[in-house]
C-alpha cells in the first residue's frame, strides 16, 4: 500500500498572515516569523509548488483523500488565488474533495465561488469576529447545511472559537500512550515544509521540505515516524516532540475520509500485528 492512500487530508499553508492574529496571543501566528524558527525559509509555497506537490501525492503515492488550504494562516485573505488555484487542483486530482477551514470574517459578497468547497469549517469567535449570518446562510444554500454523507463531512459547519494551550512547550513523558493523529492531516506551511500535525507547529519532528526535499522523500520519512509513534506504545525511536506531547487523546482514527482511514487502520494492523 502506498502512503499517500493512508492520509485523509494533505492541507497547504496558503499565505503567512491571519487577519485575527492580533487578537489571539495563544495562537501561533501571533508569532508572525517567528513560528518558523529553526525551519527553511528559502521559497514561499507558490501555486505551481501546490499543483505540482498534490499532483505528485495523487499520481505516484495515490492520495485520494480531502485537499485543505489552512494551517495557521487565513485562507479567505487571497479568495481570488483560492478559487483559481483550486480550479486548477481538480484538473489534476479529480478524485480528491476539497475544504476550508476559516475564520469566516472576510467573506466576499458573493459568496457563489465558495460552491467549489465540499465542506466548510467556519469558526465563529463571536463579538466583532462574528461571521456574517447573512453570508453563512447564502452558503448554506450553495454548499449545503453540515451533515455526514457516508460518515464523511458534507456542507458548511460553524463552530465556536476556542483557542488551546498547543503553546505552552512540552509535557510529561507519554510515550506509553500512543498516538495516530497524523493520518488526519499531513500539513505543509506556506516554505513547504511538512508538518507531523497542527500540534507541532513548529515543525520540531523534521519531515522534510516538499520543495527542497522532494514528497517522496517526505513522506518516507513521515511513514517511518508514524510507524514509531502508533503502536500500543512509542518506541524509543519516537521523537521527543511526541513522546512529551500535551495531546493524549488521539488512539483512534478519525472519519474524515473513510477510504483512507480504512487504508490507514489495514496499515497499523500488519505493521503493529
Amino acid at each position: 500500500m502506498k502512503t499517500g492512500a493512508m492520509i485523509q487530508l494533505l492541507s497547504f499553508e496558503m499565505g503567512l498572515a491571519c487577519n485575527l492574529a492580533h487578537l489571539h496571543p495563544r495562537c501561533p501566528n501571533s508569532l508572525g516569523s517567528d513560528r518558523y524558527a529553526g525551519l527553511p525559509r528559502t521559497h514561499l509555497l507558490s501555486d505551481e509548488w501546490i499543483i505540482n506537490t498534490l499532483s505528485l501525492f495523487y499520481d505516484d503515492h495515490d492520495f485520494r483523500g480531502w485537499v485543505g488550504f489552512s494551517f495557521y494562516n487565513e485562507p479567505t485573505l487571497a479568495q481570488d488565488r483560492l478559487f483559481a488555484l483550486v480550479s486548477k487542483l481538480k484538473l489534476v486530482a479529480p478524485k480528491v474533495k476539497f475544504m476550508l477551514t476559516t475564520n469566516g470574517t472576510k467573506l466576499s459578497d458573493d459568496v457563489s465561488p465558495f460552491g467549489v468547497f465540499d465542506w466548510m469549517g467556519v469558526t465563529d469567535y463571536g463579538g466583532a469576529e462574528q461571521p456574517d449570518p447573512e453570508k453563512l446562510e447564502a452558503l448554506r444554500a450553495i454548499i449545503g447545511v453540515g451533515r455526514t454523507v457516508d460518515k464523511e463531512p458534507r456542507g458548511l459547519f460553524v463552530s465556536k472559537g476556542r483557542l488551546d494551550k498547543r503553546m505552552r512547550g512540552a509535557g510529561p513523558d507519554r510515550s506509553n500512550v500512543a498516538c495516530v493523529y497524523p493520518f488526519q492531516d499531513f500539513a505543509i506551511d506556506a516554505f513547504g515544509n511538512c508538518h507531523l500535525c497542527c500540534f507541532d507547529w513548529r515543525g520540531q519532528v523534521h519531515i522534510g521540505n516538499v520543495i527542497i526535499d522532494g514528497v517522496s522523500a517526505c513522506l518516507a520519512r513521515w511513514e517511518e515516524i508514524v510507524r514509531s509513534i502508533s503502536g500500543s506504545r512509542m518506541t524509543e525511536e519516537a521523537p521527543e516532540a511526541c513522546k512529551h506531547c500535551w495531546m493524549t487523546h488521539f488512539q483512534r482514527l478519525a472519519v474524515l475520509d473513510s477510504a483512507a482511514r480504512k487504508n490507514a487502520k489495514a496499515w497499523l494492523n500488519e505493521v503493529h500485528k
